[in-house]
């Protein structure tokens, strides 16, 4: 039985003093499922570790918490979390309305919409965080968050990613912005997605995509909305504040042959409709680094094999991909993320 409810949230603080629990086993046909099922706005979730657990449950369901109103600070979860044919799902936690920072989720999530590696749906920050395990959804979908409506900052995602629309091998769509943070999984759907990013969905204020980088591959079964770094990004419902989002210092894997960015939307009455906005696209492309891309050129009369030259732009990544093997014994140390954000930073020199 969880911890807490929607109607009688847990209202405290939860410190594990760096213990953790192992082996939690949730079957429900229910929501607000995990170790607590709900937490209340004040509360904190702290310095615990939830291992080989196996949380069944239906809408707001993690392997801490199903919905997390505080904050949650130096945890993690490793297992499997399944939100089943509902919506809501995270490897930590189903949604989020507090900050949520130093924590990390090792586990596999499956589930229908806002289904992330890390977080469901992200309605604060989330910084200095990490997941690793595959996730499965529909639509959005990510390897870190699946819908995220603030930041997200110094934090990345390994897993691979898939469903059918609104997917992102970091995240599945953002109203928020993004900084200092990569994804390294492969993503497989449909339409609108991203090896970062699936959508970016901004209809006010500004949107800042600083320091990102998407390294995996992409597999589309349609090619709407398809990017290397980001599927698609929508504005307001006549399309005209694009101009509010900025994207710099950012790389993407292109050897899949997409589009750095696959087109831009404008979006009303819960639909995307295609629009061409040229000249912001043009912007955001120049700070977009590609690496695994070929360049051909033609050097004869023919247009056969005989009278072109390819040659390969690779970018060494090996240094990436190591991140991906290391241990991190201390939740609240990422300080190993730092070669990243300096790599990513010298890019702009």
């Amino acid at each position: 039985t969880a911890i807490g409810t929607a109607s009688n949230s847990f209202l405290g603080t939860f410190d594990g003093n760096g213990h953790k629990v192992s082996g939690l086993y949730i079957n429900k046909t229910t929501g607000y499922q995990g170790l607590f099922g709900n937490t209340a706005n004040d509360s904190s979730l702290k310095n615990v570790g939830v291992e080989n657990v196996d949380v069944i449950g239906k809408k707001y369901t993690g392997g801490l918490v199903g919905e997390a109103r505080g904050t949650i600070t130096n945890c993690y979860v490793i297992g499997s979390v399944s939100s089943g044919t509902a919506e809501y799902a995270g490897g930590l936690a189903g949604r989020t309305m507090s900050a949520i920072k130093n924590s990390y989720s090792k586990a596999n999530v499956n589930g229908l919409g806002q289904i992330g590696g890390l977080v469901g749906l992200a309605n604060s920050s989330v910084s200095n965080c990490y997941a690793t395990g595959d996730v499965n959804g529909k639509y959005n979908t990510g390897g870190l968050v699946g819908y995220e409506n603030s930041s997200i900052s110094n934090s990345y995602a390994t897993g691979n990613v898939n469903g059918t629309y609104l997917l992102g091998g970091l995240v599945g769509t953002t109203m928020g912005s993004i900084s200092n943070s990569y994804a390294s999984g492969n993503v497989n759907g449909r339409y609108s997605i991203g090896g970062l990013i699936g959508t970016i969905r901004k209809t006010s204020s500004n949107a800042t995509f600083k320091n990102i980088a998407s390294f995996g591959n992409i597999s589309a079964q349609t090619d709407t909305r398809i990017g290397s770094l980001i599927g698609a990004i929508a504005n307001t419902s006549d399309g005209t504040n694009f101009a509010n989002i900025t994207i710099t210092n950012s790389m993407a894997n292109n050897a899949d042959g997409f589009d750095l960015i696959g087109g831009t939307s404008k979006y009303a009455d819960d639909t995307y409709t295609a629009i061409d906005e040229t000249a912001n696209m043009e912007t955001w492309n120049n700070n977009i680094t590609i690496f695994n891309s070929t360049t051909q050129l033609q050097v004869g009369i023919n247009g056969d094999s005989s009278s072109q030259i390819n040659t390969q732009n690779n970018l060494n990544i090996g240094w990436i991909k190591q991140l991906e093997n290391l241990d991190v014994s201390s939740v609240s140390s990422l300080a190993f993320m730092d070669s990243f954000i300096d790599a990513l930073s010298a890019k702009s020199t």
